[in-house]
């Protein structure tokens, strides 16, 4: 179970103080959508989206469909290597549905781990 966050408040009723308890946790952010796999992301309160994935990428370039859509746009993506020695890979290309990968190690495929953050 997540952590649990209690705030009381005293409200006043005209004669005397009503106390109100507002309790939230993780657990109870109902309606979150979410894939928690080595591809997924999940939706947070207020719209933000991240998304993640790990995928086998050509030097040349590889498009990467993301789980799912950002509906109104991506504001940032990192990458990572999986042999970082001097190995980089970057975003070529990105929109609301996928992102181009490349990298410059040319003798083959190298899988690349990346992050996505919109809304």
């Amino acid at each position: 179970m997540g952590q649990t966050k209690k705030a009381v408040y005293k409200v006043h009723n005209g004669t005397d103080f009503d106390e109100i308890m507002f309790k939230t946790s993780e657990d109870l952010l109902v309606g979150q959508n979410q894939i928690l796999s080595e591809n997924g992301y999940r939706e947070l309160p207020g719209g933000l989206i991240i998304q993640w994935g790990y995928s086998l990428v050509e030097p040349t370039g590889t498009s990467i469909n993301m789980p799912i859509r950002f509906p109104n746009g991506i504001f940032s993506v990192s990458t990572t290597i999986s042999d970082p020695g001097t190995w980089s890979a970057n975003i070529t290309a990105r929109n609301q549905s996928y992102i181009i990968v490349r990298h410059n190690f040319q003798a083959g495929k190298l899988y690349v781990g990346w992050i996505a953050l919109g809304h």
